[in-house]
């Protein structure tokens, strides 16, 4: 075979450069083509044709990155072997925690019903002592106004009973007679007395027929809340509404202010 370049005479560069010229020549002459319409017919949308979508390829093991990993492998703690000491001591201890945990609100509550029950006791017996000595109080008025009322109806007089009495002093006694009523009240070996009399008489009266033929003219006169009272040192006289009254001391004494808040509560 005689080689080309050699019959030809060209270097390879030319040679391929027109052989490319060539086969570019020959692709225009095989493409080329006379396209002839139709003018007159009706131009139709070109359709779009939707082109496939391409599926995903799945890649084989082979093709898909391998994942090495870096975690280390963690090697397992070996079981401890205890004592029986030790098992001992540590069943101890969470018995210790679990009794720690236990609640107390029950003891705080026994402890609150205590004090509840307690003072609920306290009030009870507060409210007994107090419904017993208001019933004994009105049992001692309801006795002494009988007493009073009894001797009144004796007397033949209207008799009344102070609602002022000195600490600590009680009615002892009443006694009556023909329009007269003495009541009597003791304190220990204390006493007094107080005389109710129905007698026509004014506090100038009084003066002129008791206080100066009695005591003389030993005495003082003080009024008091509408009262003329005559005073000495232990005794006092008035007149109220018609009645006259007396009061005397048989032992002890009593201060001029609580005779004439007794005077002045009849």
């Amino acid at each position: 075979m005689v080689n080309t370049k050699e019959n030809t005479g060209m270097s390879t560069e030319s040679f391929f450069g027109e052989f490319e010229t060539m086969k570019l020549a020959e692709a225009k002459k095989n493409t080329s083509r006379i396209i002839l319409r139709d003018v007159t017919r009706e131009r139709t949308p070109i359709e779009v044709r939707r082109m496939p979508k391409e599926t995903k390829k799945e890649l084989t093991p082979e093709e898909k990155p391998r994942v090495i990993s870096t975690k280390k492998k963690v090697e397992q703690p070996q079981p401890v072997k205890l004592t029986a000491k030790e098992i001992k001591q540590r069943e101890i201890e969470k018995a210790v925690k679990s009794a720690s945990k236990f609640p107390v609100t029950d003891t705080k509550k026994e402890k609150k019903q205590f004090e509840f029950g307690w003072k609920r006791m306290v009030l009870t017996t507060a409210c007994c002592a107090t419904i017993s000595f208001a019933i004994a109080y009105i049992i001692n008025l309801a006795s002494t106004d009988m007493s009073i009322k009894v001797a009144a109806v004796q007397s033949g007089i209207e008799a009344k009973y102070p609602t002022y009495v000195p600490h600590d002093y009680e009615l002892s006694d009443v006694t009556s007679s023909s329009g007269k009523v003495t009541i009597h009240f003791k304190k220990g070996s204390d006493g007094f007395g107080i005389t109710e009399e129905k007698l026509d008489w004014d506090s100038d009266a009084l003066l002129n027929n008791y206080v100066k033929m009695t005591y003389g003219n030993d005495y003082t006169l003080v009024r008091e809340q509408g009262l003329t009272l005559y005073m000495g040192d232990n005794w006092e006289a008035w007149v109220n509404g018609g009645t006259v009254y007396k009061l005397f001391v048989d032992s002890g004494s009593l201060t001029k202010k609580q005779m004439k808040s007794i005077a002045t509560s009849l």
